[in-house]
């Protein structure tokens, strides 16, 4: 059986100092030294190496960990990576900490005394799957499917999907991570307020800055954000590799972060003046028409007529009662200010071959038939959003 010493600072430095006593002294410790366990001595361990996928956080940076007789000894980056190419942070780690942690629940817990005592006791599986499932039946009919709730646990989940799967089957819409509060909620639902997808650096949603086999970012901007020290494996080295190759970063923070130093432009803002920050950007981007005309025709919301009392696009059913779509029935039309007939016409969702023609781009007020009265897109920027999320958003 293997045998384990541990010694401490203060200890080692007392032995230290003896030994070296001992030696001015000519004093020998022979035949006082302990002997080994010669079974354990001889006996060799066999290490193998196992590719896997850290846990640490929604990151999932492929890892190589090390295993000998069976026990995990050592987590490093995965070399094969496209990304993080062997690198791996602190927290992925460290990882074998949280797997042997003493307070490591591997068995289910049954509260055994009253509530905020922290007494429990071990039970069965089939005993924590029954008892779980008559509390979620006796919750529901009481208080209906909105009284359940997910969570993915300490340690980070892989993916919050997992977590909303229980509840979306049940009917539920309530679910939430450790950690989700500070960190991908504010992200999620700062995003979902502009008429988007979160494109957060802080996780995997965007990777094209950081793909070296194709590298065309030319600029970046960094919004209260530090990717060169505090985001996952790749992004440190990844920023380092992109100023290299000559891109430009603007960082907007208070903070004179690392990445603040190697700024091309640093924007220190006064905290809470970032919306008129970003609504003056929106705002000269209009007025400059500094836009892909092209892409926000076809793609995104700009030429859409806006309800002004509910700040969405009008559907063009909202306006011509008889409208019959060309499109499948889930994919719904709008209305926008046609150029070549100088009104207010519906654009159904096509390809740009099979569009029609101009459509009215920079602010303006239009009117319609019955005097039907709105404004376009453009002149909401808070609006501006992908078609899809327009067709999440309407339907919803």
């Amino acid at each position: 059986m293997a045998q384990t010493h541990s010694v401490t600072c203060r200890g080692f430095l007392k032995a230290a100092a003896l030994a070296g006593a001992a030696g001015a002294l000519g004093i020998s410790g022979a035949g006082l030294l302990e002997q080994p366990d010669q079974a354990y001595a001889q006996s060799s361990s066999e290490t193998k190496v196992y590719k896997s996928v850290c846990h640490g956080c929604i990151a999932s940076c492929p890892c190589k960990v090390y295993v000998t007789d069976g026990v995990a000894t050592k987590i490093e980056g995965g070399p094969d990576a496209p990304e993080s190419r062997g690198s791996l942070c602190m927290k992925g780690l460290n990882q074998i900490q949280t797997m042997y942690s003493p307070r490591r629940i591997l068995r289910p817990l049954k509260r055994a005394g009253e509530r905020g005592e922290n007494s429990w006791e071990q039970i069965s599986w089939d005993e924590a799957l029954d008892l779980a499932t008559e509390k979620f039946v006796e919750a529901r009919e009481k208080y209906g499917p909105y009284s359940f709730f997910a969570t993915g646990g300490g340690g980070g989940s892989y993916t919050n999907v997992n977590v909303m799967c229980m509840p979306a089957a049940v009917g539920s819409p309530n679910g939430f991570e450790p950690g989700a509060a500070q960190c991908l909620m504010p992200r999620e639902s700062m995003a979902s307020y502009v008429g988007g997808h979160c494109q957060s650096m802080a996780d995997n949603y965007v990777t094209e800055p950081f793909n070296l086999a194709n590298v065309n970012t030319t600029s970046l901007i960094i919004w209260g954000a530090q990717p060169s020290v505090s985001q996952t494996a790749k992004s440190g080295r990844g920023m380092a590799e992109l100023r290299a190759a000559g891109c430009k970063t603007v960082v907007i923070d208070p903070n004179f972060s690392p990445d603040a130093q190697k700024a091309t432009v640093w924007l220190p803002v006064r905290a809470g003046t970032d919306t008129t920050l970003v609504m003056g950007w929106f705002r000269y981007i209009f007025e400059n028409k500094l836009y892909n005309e092209e892409f926000c025709k076809y793609w995104t919301n700009l030429p859409f007529i806006i309800n002004p009392d509910t700040k969405l696009p009008y559907l063009a059913m909202d306006i011509w009662p008889d409208y019959t779509t060309p499109t499948p029935d889930d994919t719904p039309d709008y209305a926008c200010f046609d150029l070549k007939t100088n009104s207010v016409q519906p654009f159904p969702y096509s390809a740009p071959a099979d569009s029609f023609g101009p459509v009215r781009l920079s602010p303006s007020s239009s009117r319609g038939p019955d005097g039907f009265g709105g404004c376009c897109a453009c002149e909401h920027p808070v609006l501006l959003s992908s078609l899809q999320s327009n067709r999440i958003r309407r339907e919803s």
